[in-house]
């Protein structure tokens, strides 16, 4: 079952390089389910389409007292999420304020064609590997894709590192988190194609008639 299935659900989210700042803490609810998060644009990925309720934490007697202003995730998260699950409403914790005014990150999903799919750079490992959002599954045959990045095209795929091994060569594979990557063994994708967190790619389809 998915969040939005189950009851009661409270899910605190913590990524939260702005701790101790003016960032607000935010929580937003619809159906049963209610997360909890700074307002830093992690919101803005969960919180989409109508129907959600968002305030402002800004009443303290919900915080622990005496807390550190770099720990909220034990000092004000924990214990707003405690207060939600023995039932107290939502207004208690601070003013509403609107959906549209919660931080967004600048990141658009992607766009999946029949033949062309547009996606993003989420991340690049220590070694140099090119994480994307691009969810294997929306292609089908991944073999039938070439990535076109930088001026250049990508056409090799691997199953696993070891195919690629001495070639210094960029290749796709489906990495750890379940999503295509960009690989160079023993190299760095990253350093090689000139990519970044947030730089968009293309990927194409091209089925061998023969």
């Amino acid at each position: 079952r998915s969040l939005t299935d189950a009851r009661n659900v409270i899910v605190v989210a913590v990524v939260d390089p702005g701790v101790g700042s003016q960032r607000r803490i935010l929580a937003a609810h619809r159906g049963s389910l209610t997360l909890l998060a700074p307002d830093n644009g992690l919101l803005s990925l969960a919180v989409v389409g109508s129907g959600w309720a968002v305030h402002s934490v800004e009443n303290d007697r919900f915080f622990l007292p005496h807390g550190s202003a770099t720990f909220h995730g034990r000092d004000r998260f924990a214990p707003v999420a405690a207060a939600l699950a023995n039932g107290t409403p939502l207004g208690e914790l601070g003013p509403a304020v609107a959906v549209e005014s919660i931080r967004r990150i600048d990141y658009n999903p992607p766009e999946i064609g029949i033949d062309e799919v547009i996606g993003t750079v989420i991340s690049i490992d220590r070694f140099g590997n090119v994480v994307t959002d691009v969810d294997p599954a929306v292609l089908g045959n991944p073999g039938e894709w070439v990535l076109e990045v930088a001026g250049r095209r990508v056409t090799r795929h691997a199953s696993h590192y070891e195919e690629m091994h001495g070639r210094e060569e960029p290749f796709l594979i489906v990495g750890s988190l379940g999503t295509m990557e960009v690989s160079v063994s023993g190299g760095s994708a990253a350093g090689l194609l000139q990519l970044e967190r947030l730089s968009r790619l293309v990927l194409r389809r091209e089925v061998n008639e023969e």
